[in-house]
């Protein structure tokens, strides 16, 4: 529970005036989200294979921003780097589907980013969460926890970046996965 307790600012607010009215006149969304940047490309399809490895079912339709749709598997099928490399801005996507720990997480949309896009990152990968969505509770919070903590482990020369105050949320998920020590892999709260 201390982790939910730490973080539910990330997932759960009241939201202000300015928040509501864009949220409302102009469609956007708040959210958070943790990114992984600075990944060879190899990582960056290991990271890639991570979420998708938990996705259910497997094939949900990529959201590009040139609006074409496609399904994941044959848009990913020679890679997350090599699909990403294809395109001038990110590969992005809504996933309503993965499930970690035996919870499944609120939709979270991914973009897989290649070096060209944003040559300071590095190829990249993003998960984002919308705040306020019914689904994040402490189980599943746990849960982004630990596939938070088994993206970051892939890559020893890469970062791993949160929206917010991330050294507050890492010090948070860090101190959860800790203190998780059930063989299991299930969420506990500590």
């Amino acid at each position: 529970m201390r982790l939910w307790q730490q973080l539910e600012p990330w997932f759960k607010k009241e939201l202000d005036e300015e928040t509501v009215r864009l949220r409302d006149e102009l469609g956007i969304i708040p959210g958070h989200g943790v990114r992984l940047t600075n990944l060879d490309p190899a990582e960056l399809d290991r990271a890639w294979a991570v979420i998708a490895d938990r996705v259910d079912p497997p094939n949900p339709a990529a959201r590009w921003w040139d609006a074409m749709r496609s399904p994941i598997p044959a848009v990913l099928s020679e890679g997350a780097f090599a699909a990403a490399s294809r395109q001038y801005m990110p590969l992005c996507f809504e996933v309503e589907a993965i499930t970690v720990a035996n919870q499944r997480l609120p939709t979270l949309d991914v973009e897989i980013w290649a070096a060209k896009c944003r040559p300071s990152e590095g190829n990249r990968i993003k998960l984002f969460w919308r705040i306020n969505d019914p689904g994040w509770e402490p189980q599943t919070v746990a849960a982004l926890a630990v596939l938070t903590g088994e993206l970051r482990s892939l890559s020893p020369t890469g970062s791993i970046r949160a929206s917010l105050n991330q050294e507050a949320f890492f010090r948070a998920v860090d101190g959860y996965l800790a203190s998780r020590g059930d063989e299991a892999g299930l969420p506990r709260d500590s």
